[in-house]
């Protein structure tokens, strides 16, 4: 969401390409992938066959760090496979409560994603997905929301893996930002 080139597609064959390179290029048999966007869940057939090919090297023991999504994607297919593939970590980008979240809006209608990403999260938890969390982006407009943003999510939505973080090319960290950042971290530590 936060890159600048929104308009590149890949082909298989583009995306076998790169990978390929990665095979041949890395210096261990143990590394990490992420899908990453603009929005990869457009491209989930890719993701699918990227992560498929991948295992089919018996010799690689490759961390899937995850899917990075907006969330508002997912059907039952998706959801059953991610179960059945546990290695695939599926992460939500949401920037908290419904409040917090008021930035991510769709493109065609600007209403807020919260409630569309609050059910895909439902669907995967009731398909038995175990990998999954929220990934709580914090920028000037929620930073003071961090705690309620966390304690709904985990106390009333069940979302145990939350990992808040800060995309440092989409603003300027100011020292009231970072006073705000760690009153609200430092009350997430205390509770």
């Amino acid at each position: 969401c936060y890159e600048k080139d929104k308009t590149s597609t890949y082909t298989w064959e583009e995306v076998k390409g790169f990978i390929d390179a990665i095979l041949e290029n890395r210096t261990s048999n143990n590394f990490g992938v992420e899908f990453l966007g603009g929005e990869p869940m457009l491209a989930w057939e890719h993701i699918k066959k990227s992560y498929e090919y991948l295992e089919s090297f018996e010799e690689l023991s490759i961390d899937f760090y995850g899917i990075t999504t907006n969330g508002t994607i997912m059907n039952e297919e998706i959801a059953d496979y991610l179960s059945k593939n546990g290695k695939i970590y599926w992460a939500v980008s949401l920037d908290g409560h419904k409040y917090a979240n008021q930035l991510r809006v769709f493109k065609d209608n600007d209403k807020n994603s919260y409630d569309a990403v609050m059910k895909n999260l439902e669907l995967v938890k009731k398909s038995g997905v175990d990998n999954y969390g929220v990934h709580m982006v914090i920028h000037p407009y929620n930073v003071g929301y961090i705690y309620d943003s966390m304690s709904h999510l985990y106390l009333s939505k069940g979302i145990n893996h939350l990992d808040p973080g800060i995309i440092e090319s989409t603003m300027t960290i100011d020292e009231n930002f970072a006073r705000a950042y760690i009153k609200q971290m430092d009350k997430v530590s205390e509770a």
